[in-house]
């Protein structure tokens, strides 16, 4: 069980990430591109963000400690 500490550390994580990726995706669409770029594109940055997201919640977890 996460302490509530924790739980309220990755809660705001995930809304703070939330919000990045929302930012970065609005970037994304004001440039322009291509459609077809502007999908791959927003894809990289839901798997980088997600990604890194996974392992700052283990690390307030403390998991792989």
């Amino acid at each position: 069980m996460i302490a509530s500490s924790s739980a309220a550390g990755v809660q705001e994580l995930r809304d703070g990430m939330n919000r990045l990726r929302g930012g970065l995706f609005s970037a994304v669409e004001a440039v322009g591109l291509p459609v077809k770029q502007e999908n791959a594109l927003k894809g990289l940055i839901r798997q980088l963000t997600y990604d890194a997201q996974g392992n700052i919640e283990s690390a307030l977890r403390g998991e792989g400690e």
